[in-house]
């Protein structure tokens, strides 16, 4: 795979952008797409006659060709799903393909019966539930008046993409699987589910399913796989421009700028983790939230990564301050629309590192792919071919993985490809910093207009010198009242009871874990009669978050509180909240049996959501049930057994 524009004689010292090599396909994108253009950013101005590549466009300037459709629909919360749909659309165009990308919702669905491949990549969110962009597509394709066959002329495949410590693990790709089938869609490849919890996270099976797909596809139209030498070109993603005439489409978004008003450490001094409560003021922002909703985040880059960026990069230091507009030149380019609104064009490099650059991201196997196409040393080039193949996945992952290495330093370890990397091709590299999400630990109804977060500082060691660090938490946690951040509320997953419903609500809540639990107490204390908090950390003196509100409605009788110290007594076995889920068994079961009893579990991913759901099934063996197995099933179908944990 060739850059577009990467020529043979590039050198290390001649990449700082002052680059003359524009190809005509990649001017006619930039003037097409602009309507006027003027001073590619890092260019001499270029005097081109734009009326004939207006007429053109984008797509029918690759149409001249004839490529076949490739239709990729997504449905995406988190943003991993998008990011899939793009390395495909990516792929699809290198193999001569025309991609169009959209999330399912944004598809028009009448002209789905008349889409020859549609490859599908499905999130599952909360308790088994659609994305927010795909829920719309779903309940059409629920319509009972849909004929069996209406999607019989459709080849399709499903990449489904779920966390198995989540009881519905990929519950959404399943169901999607199997009324495509019900509908008459024929599948080119058998169901692929991807789960976050391996040690590869989900390009385990992503890097399964895309050559898959490809084989299945590609002899349709060829005959046979194309080889790289006769596939399409890469063009950069964005057109970086020092002047845009034209008019930049910014799709709404509900994130705001609001203040934070506090940052408490929640943990003692003397305690190995670093837990802090974020309090922040939506005052003016018309944010509001519920129990069991979460607080967006979209955090920036410290100043010493963003100094370190422009050491590799040492050729982009003269940019630094220009600004300049971004503008795709694909169907599957674009700005996260919370950038987009919060920071409007032009910005500037700095600008650009600091709030859109994931500098600490894990690289993935793209990047050393694409990364080889730069370097001008041999030895780089073999070692970054061989961790972009199938077979070096094992070493990828000794090298980059398993220590957490981050985009900056592996960009150390390759400095001849650093020095060569064109700036527009960076936003190919580097994807950009995702938005985080907390649970919120606070209640509207008592802090009215003001929102809090638990947040445990991420400060960890691996086989590397330098500690890895959390990007969002650390950059919040070295913020001072005053400052303003950007945020938004979206909807959590937990489906808390109303008090007319009259259950009995058993929250589980380890470390951070409890914090949705105390918006929903704070909100609903009083007005339930059964409500217990299982609570969980390592000492009762030094990380036991909300003791004295816990401790106070325990003593006015409106909260059953079961605390669970794992490190109290170093003398004793550790205690932990699945041994005192088993040990309150007979108590617990009452209140799921006879009081129509609720369960939620919030916190950690590994080992937690496990270990709890055995405990409970034992406490179901213990106190009646002939099935205790069918009856957890039971309760998760019910949604009376709920789980958000991360």
């Amino acid at each position: 795979m060739t850059p577009k524009r990467l020529s043979e004689g590039n050198k290390a010292d001649d990449s700082s952008g002052s680059r003359e090599d524009l190809t005509e396909t990649s001017l006619s994108i930039q003037q097409s797409q602009n309507g006027a253009v003027d001073n590619y950013f890092g260019f001499e101005h270029v005097e081109e006659t734009v009326k004939e590549v207006e007429e053109i466009g984008n797509s029918k300037l690759r149409n001249k060709l004839n490529p076949p459709k490739l239709l990729i629909l997504y449905g995406s919360q988190t943003g991993t799903g998008e990011e899939v749909a793009e390395r495909l659309g990516r792929e699809g165009f290198h193999y001569g393909f025309d991609p169009y990308l959209t999330p399912m919702d944004n598809f028009n669905t009448e002209k789905l019966p008349e889409s020859e491949i549609v490859c599908f990549i499905a999130s599952t969110t909360g308790q088994g539930e659609e994305p927010d962009n795909m829920k719309t597509f779903w309940k059409f394709l629920l319509k009972k008046s849909l004929a069996s066959d209406i999607l019989s002329g459709v080849n399709f495949t499903v990449l489904g993409l779920g966390d198995s410590s989540y009881t519905k693990f990929n519950f959404v790709a399943k169901k999607l699987y199997k009324r495509l089938l019900h509908l008459g869609a024929k599948p080119l490849t058998e169901l692929f589910l991807a789960d976050d919890q391996h040690d590869l996270g989900p390009d385990a099976v992503i890097d399964q399913w895309i050559p898959k797909l490809w084989s299945q596809i590609i002899p349709r139209y060829n005959g046979s796989l194309l080889t790289p030498s006769n596939s399409q070109q890469l063009l950069p993603k964005f057109s970086l421009l020092k002047e845009f005439k034209g008019h930049l489409n910014i799709t709404p978004h509900p994130v705001s700028k609001c203040m934070l008003i506090g940052n408490k450490r929640m943990t003692t001094e003397d305690h190995f983790q670093d837990v802090r409560l974020i309090s922040i003021d939506l005052t003016g922002s018309n944010l509001e939230y519920k129990p069991g909703d979460v607080l967006m985040i979209q955090p920036s880059n410290s100043n010493e990564n963003i100094e370190e960026f422009f050491n590799i990069f040492s050729h982009l230091e003269k940019y630094r301050q220009e600004k300049f507009y971004i503008t795709p030149n694909t169907s599957w380019a674009s700005i996260p629309h919370e950038l987009a609104q919060l920071y409007p064009q032009p910005w500037t490099l700095n600008q650009v590192v600091k709030v859109f650059f994931d500098l600490q991201s894990t690289p993935k196997r793209y990047f050393f792919e694409l990364l080889s196409e730069f370097t001008t040393s041999e030895i780089e080039r073999e070692k970054l071919k061989e961790f972009s193949t199938p077979e070096g996945q094992q070493d990828l992952y000794s090298y980059c993985q398993r220590p957490k290495r981050n985009v900056l330093e592996v960009l150390q370890d390759f400095p001849y490809a650093a020095q060569n990397i064109p700036l527009d091709y960076l936003f190919h590299l580097i994807r950009p910093i995702k938005r985080r999400a907390f649970s919120i630990a606070s209640s509207m109804k008592a802090l009215k207009q003001e929102a809090q977060i638990l947040v445990g500082v991420v400060n960890y060691q691996t086989k590397l010198k330098k500690p890895r660090l959390g990007l969002c938490s650390n950059w919040l946690a070295n913020l001072s009242p005053g400052v303003e951040i950007p945020v938004w509320i979206e909807r959590g997953s937990f489906h808390f009871p109303s008090p007319q419903q009259k259950r009995a609500v058993i929250m589980v809540g380890p470390g951070t874990g409890c914090a949705p639990f105390r918006s929903f107490i704070s909100e609903r204390i009083g007005t339930f009669n059964n409500l217990t908090l299982v609570f969980g950390c390592r000492f009762e003196a030094k990380d036991f978050y909300f003791q004295e509100e816990w401790k106070m409605y325990e003593n006015d009788q409106k909260l059953t509180l079961i605390p669970a110290f794992s490190r109290n007594n170093p003398d004793e076995s550790r205690v932990y909240v699945q041994h005192k889920i088993e040990e309150n068994g007979e108590l617990l079961w009452d209140l799921i049996e006879n009081h129509a009893g609720v369960i939620f579990i919030a916190g950690n991913a590994k080992r937690m959501p496990i270990d709890v759901s055995d405990a409970f099934i034992s406490v179901f063996r213990k106190n009646g049930s002939l099935n205790p197995e069918l009856y957890m099933k039971h309760l998760v179908k019910a949604d009376r057994y709920q789980t958000e944990v991360w």
